[in-house]
């Protein structure tokens, strides 16, 4: 693949099959594309992480009830908004059974980036 120019390999990223409910859209897991992607080699992290159309349409997971996991969830839900740059948003978000304490703080971050909002299902 090192002989594949970027831009070829960015959009095959860009064909990677989605599991998300919005159409396009990723889970926020590690084991779907594009974060499954960031694992293979640095060069890829690299691209992924500078190819913001892969980060612009989200399945935003509940927030767990183990404590730990759900403030590393919103720390890297901020990364994970911050790759998409300043391209529109869309994503669904249900918390119907999450981490109730900490609901307010991942909405504070949905609502720092509600100017690029497109598409959002807030269940």
């Amino acid at each position: 693949m090192n002989t594949l120019p970027t831009e070829l390999i960015r959009h095959i990223f860009l064909l990677c099959p989605r599991s998300g409910l919005l159409d396009e859209s990723i889970r926020l897991e590690p084991e779907s594309a594009p974060l499954l992607l960031t694992q293979v080699c640095s060069e890829w992290r690299t691209l992924v992480r500078d190819t913001p159309e892969l980060w612009s349409n989200l399945e935003l997971p509940a927030l767990p009830h183990d404590h730990d996991k759900a403030r590393l969830l919103l720390s890297s839900t901020k990364d994970w908004l911050s790759f998409s740059s300043s391209l529109p948003l869309s994503f669904v978000y249900d918390d119907r059974q999450g981490h109730r304490p900490l609901v307010n703080e991942y909405l504070c971050i949905l609502f720092e980036h509600a100017r690029r909002w497109h598409q959002v299902d807030l269940g």
